[in-house]
């Protein structure tokens, strides 16, 4: 095969802050006599590099996934040959909105609404991580947004991310037993 694509996460191409522990290295891909180019998917950024004779590297996105990644996306051209492959041109790409959001009461889902509002028609990528005390901003989005058009993710947010007075007590219990079993080691 000229080309192998592979959804995959590997160090030594291009900065993305994932910890390189859980990253491939370079020399475990599979390299194979013939091989031109590798097209790796899973990173959100664009780089290529030469290693070992043939192109690795990634494309990059089409949408926004998250506010970490660069904003300007390119749709790079490749050219392949008998002997090599290489990016010969990069096509800049328009991106839609994007909006990450937390929203934990409904003063962050007017927030929310009210910033989705004048882009509505440019259907946005959206990302919210909400919690199951505050309902209606699934719907209230759903409302605004062409669900059709737009991209709508909503993720409930964990309880380690959610602190409820339920939650609050227990951590105080949990943190009093603990005192108490440090002053029994310690006598």
């Amino acid at each position: 095969a000229d080309v192998v694509l592979m959804h995959a996460t590997v160090n030594g191409i291009v900065e993305c802050g994932v910890d390189p522990e859980r990253m491939l290295d370079l020399s475990e891909l599979p390299y194979v006599p013939g091989l031109k180019m590798i097209a790796l998917g899973d990173l959100h950024y664009f780089g290529f590099i030469n290693h070992r004779g043939c192109l690795v590297g990634y494309p990059g996105s089409t949408e926004m996934n998250s506010s970490s990644e660069p904003t300007s996306k390119v749709l790079p051209l490749a050219l392949l040959t008998d002997d090599d492959a290489k990016i010969t041109t990069t096509i800049p790409l328009r991106i839609r909105p994007f909006f990450a959001a937390t929203v934990r009461t409904e003063a962050d889902a007017d927030l929310l609404l009210e910033g989705l509002k004048p882009v509505a028609g440019q259907h946005p990528v959206v990302a919210v991580k909400f919690s199951r005390e505050v309902p209606t901003v699934l719907s209230r989005t759903y409302a605004l947004l062409d669900a059709q058009r737009a991209v709508i993710r909503f993720e409930p947010l964990q309880s380690r991310e959610e602190p409820t007075a339920e939650r609050a007590l227990k951590q105080a219990v949990r943190e009093a037993q603990v005192g108490q079993r440090d002053r029994l080691i310690r006598l």
